[in-house]
């Protein structure tokens, strides 16, 4: 046999395979129903292999024509100015989007029954990590003869176990498939590229509920006669994400509208995820030990932790609305003389929330129109440019001056209406509150950042908590380099091309050394508060919006501490 043959055997990667295999089975072997479905799953072993092989359904992937740009020129303001033509052809990818169901047509949109008791939810994670399992026995079976080096990589975080990661959170839904999401958006730097394209496919996709499942969510929280409420309930879903799905509906006669029939949005959640976030989180967290499919520099423990905080929150759609009416207040009627509150040139817009036909597990709101904000890369410069600035107002405005920000940042979440040149803001779930003290402390650090401060950059690190000062010299430079990345477009007074600037290939330089060389987790707030400035850049990058930056941080300082614009 070869020497490479013994290096796999001997390898710790093997070894895990070996103990991980032991662990799960003592895991589901605890109950009597549960050592059944071992049985079963260790009968469809070839059918778990046929699943690792398939190619997720990449469900952004566009077929749509751009739409020529009319002219070059940049447009550092808020207004997007397009001719005739052109608003036609906006108009015309509009309709055709909303005329249909995000659903319909999708490989991967496919309707499954949502594992609702526990027995059923940890019956899915067990066979999730047999299959890491397996995966892992068979990547290092196929490494015997290797002589590229991959050999020093881990067995798990092969590709065929990325994807049937990436699938079983799919069908799972609920707590599992939140954090997959969360993950896909942040600290992707630190994954190798196959595992970032498989969680990317998870932000973007879930399975939908059988309509079984639906009517008995809408009976129990709206009544045996949940249907007599609506004119019409369109049992399809517009769309589906982790915690529930969305159904497009019309009311008649509600208190909270003068109109007599309008269009609404209902929004369900999938049965049991509320009460299984608990479990879910566990047994995630017993599959990160036991196999290492995920980094060791993501601090999968602290994220599970703090998911787990969040989405208690998240599934209760009481609170959820809420956060939506609060924020519809500030964004639509703000109070007070700050310069940098919305006026009609942002022209944002909240949509109402219809507290008659909302429960805990189910919320209804006005329905909004537009395309997701990523459709935005069809459309003229001028609007990319002006979608792109007043997004990253928007963030700036919900930290620095709201200090309450919406933190999921998926383009679903932005709907861009041609007809009004409007943007709204839907799903508030992961909405959360800063302290003044932290948000003045990150407004220093992002400040320092804009003036590539770096012995700033790590003083400041340090006092909030992003490192401890034990680092290595390898780790304080990545830092700072990445913190000068993330202030990089606030750097110049000038039109800043978020495409053509690669933010996010050069951040992504750093992620071997964090990955390595991270001493302690980014503190608390960061995990909401980056995934939402890394998804209003992500989202400047893929519409290709070039914009000033600097002024919007300017403005932001001069309202909020003016006293450091003395110290440049």
């Amino acid at each position: 046999m070869s020497n490479n043959f013994f290096r796999v055997l001997n390898s710790p990667d093997t070894a895990r395979c070996l103990q991980g295999a032991v662990v799960v089975a003592q895991q589901l072997l605890r109950t009597q129903e549960i050592s059944k479905v071992v049985q079963q799953n260790s009968k469809t072993l070839q059918e778990l292999a046929r699943i690792t092989a398939e190619q997720l359904y990449d469900a952004q992937a566009s077929n749509r024509t751009s739409i020529p740009d009319s002219t070059s020129t940049v447009d550092n303001g808020f207004k997007a100015e397009v001719n005739e033509e052109e608003r036609a052809q906006m108009l015309k990818l509009q309709k055709q989007y909303e005329g249909k169901n995000e659903v319909v047509g999708s490989a991967e949109w496919r309707e499954k029954q949502v594992p609702g008791s526990p027995v059923a939810r940890v019956a899915g994670f067990g066979a999730l990590a047999v299959g890491l399992v397996g995966g892992g026995v068979a990547e290092a079976i196929s490494r015997i003869g290797d002589a590229s080096g991959k050999v020093s990589e881990s067995v798990f975080a092969s590709e065929g176990n990325s994807e049937l990661l990436a699938r079983s959170l799919c069908r799972m839904r609920g707590a599992a498939l939140k954090v997959g999401q969360m993950m896909s958006i942040q600290d992707e730097s630190l994954m190798p590229p196959h595992l970032a394209k498989a969680l990317d496919k998870v932000r973007q996709n879930a399975d939908i509920m059988p309509e079984k499942q639906l009517h008995g969510m809408l009976k129990n929280g709206l009544g045996e006669d949940w249907e007599t409420k609506f004119v019409k309930f369109d049992p399809v879903p517009f769309a589906a994400a982790s915690l529930g799905q969305v159904h497009r509906a019309f009311v008649k006669d509600n208190e909270s509208f003068d109109q007599e029939e309008i269009e609404v949005a209902v929004k369900v959640q999938y049965p049991g995820v509320a009460e299984s976030i608990d479990s879910d989180l566990a047994n995630l967290k017993m599959l990160a030990s036991v196999t290492g499919v995920f980094p060791k520099g993501i601090f999968i423990e602290n994220i599970i932790k703090v998911m787990k905080e969040e989405l208690k929150e998240e599934c209760n759609y009481v609170l959820e609305a809420e956060h939506q009416e609060r924020f519809r207040d500030m964004i639509l009627f703000p109070s007070g003389n700050n310069q940098f509150y919305p006026s009609n040139d942002d022209n944002f817009y909240v949509p109402k929330v219809v507290s008659n036909l909302s429960t805990e597990r189910i919320l209804t709101t006005e329905w909004a129109h537009g395309v997701p904000i990523d459709h935005v890369k069809h459309f003229p410069q001028s609007v990319r440019n002006s979608v792109g600035r007043r997004l990253l107002k928007l963030s700036l405005l919900e930290l620095f001056h709201f200090r309450y920000m919406q933190t999921d940042p998926n383009y679903s979440n932005f709907l861009y209406d041609v007809d009004k040149d409007r943007i709204t803001l839907i799903d508030f779930g992961a909405t959360r509150s800063y302290s003044k003290e932290f948000v003045s402390k990150y407004l220093e650090l992002v400040w320092a950042a804009s003036n590539m401060n770096r012995e700033k950059v790590l003083e400041i690190s340090k006092e909030i908590g992003f490192l401890t000062g034990e680092e290595s010299q390898l780790m304080v430079n990545a830092h700072i380099d990445a913190g000068l990345e993330v202030g990089r477009p606030f750097q110049r007074n000038a039109p800043f091309d978020f495409k053509a600037s690669k933010l996010s290939t050069k951040m992504s330089q750093h992620g071997t050394t964090f990955a390595t060389e991270r001493l302690t987790p980014p503190p608390r707030e960061i995990y909401s508060l980056h995934r939402k400035l890394s998804g209003a850049y992500m989202t400047c990058i893929k519409i290709g919006a070039v914009f000033t930056c600097r002024d919007l941080l300017i403005n932001t300082i001069e309202e909020i501490n003016p006293d450091l614009l003395e110290n440049l």
